[in-house]
């Protein structure tokens, strides 16, 4: 009875830890988002935010097809299309809501994207470290991703390298659960986990290795 009551008052700590760990990381994150006050300085950041704009919706299916002539298709190959088709899809939403939504105020949604992906990867290494050395080094870990410079420094642009970290800490901990009880679900989770990292940027290939 005892060892129970234990255990649930160091769950509830846990939470209440983790849960303290992801509000720092999303109050450090969004403090300061408009930087640079609608002047779009960073250049990947600009080109992206141009060229998720300039997408359309196919007129119809024989245009859709057509790798040439869709208005899908970026022609554009840097990064991956998947953060494209990400802020396009988000910015669609965004101007039903609002006629005048623009390219320079989809700078503040790609950002706020930037920031769920990142504080994501804070959740994700904090499932990791407790899976593979227990609640203590989980969030010791999520606390250190929190508090991490780099990370705060890039969830302020939206580019690839939240949206390319959140994915690879996703893959791994798919696989680990994977090693640990076989089955479609982790299996499955890794699969998506790999093909959005690799449709996010193509450095993420060495990921095959160990899927």
């Amino acid at each position: 009875m005892v060892e129970k009551v234990a255990q649930s008052l160091g769950r509830n700590a846990t939470l209440w830890w983790l849960g303290a760990i992801l509000l720092v990381a999303l109050a450090l994150r969004l403090y300061g988002l408009d930087w640079d006050q609608g002047y779009l300085f960073h250049p990947d950041e600009r080109a992206i935010l141009m060229k998720s704009w300039d997408l359309s919706w196919p007129r119809d299916l024989a245009q859709f097809l057509d790798p040439k002539l869709s208005p899908l298709n970026s022609h554009w190959f840097p990064y991956g299309t998947f953060p494209l088709y990400l802020l396009k899809f988000f910015s669609f939403l965004a101007t039903l809501l609002d006629r005048g939504f623009s390219l320079v105020d989809s700078r503040l949604l790609g950002r706020a994207l930037s920031v769920l992906f990142d504080v994501g990867t804070v959740l994700l290494v904090f499932l990791l470290g407790s899976r593979l050395y227990g609640r203590r080094v989980g969030l010791l870990g999520a606390g250190l991703v929190a508090l991490a410079v780099l990370h705060i420094q890039l969830s302020h642009f939206y580019a690839t390298d939240g949206l390319l970290t959140f994915f690879i800490v996703l893959t791994v901990l798919a696989l680990l659960g994977a090693t640990r009880k076989a089955g479609i679900g982790s299996a499955a989770l890794a699969g998506l986990g790999l093909g959005l990292a690799l449709a996010t940027k193509i450095s993420a290939l060495p990921l095959l290795l160990p899927v």
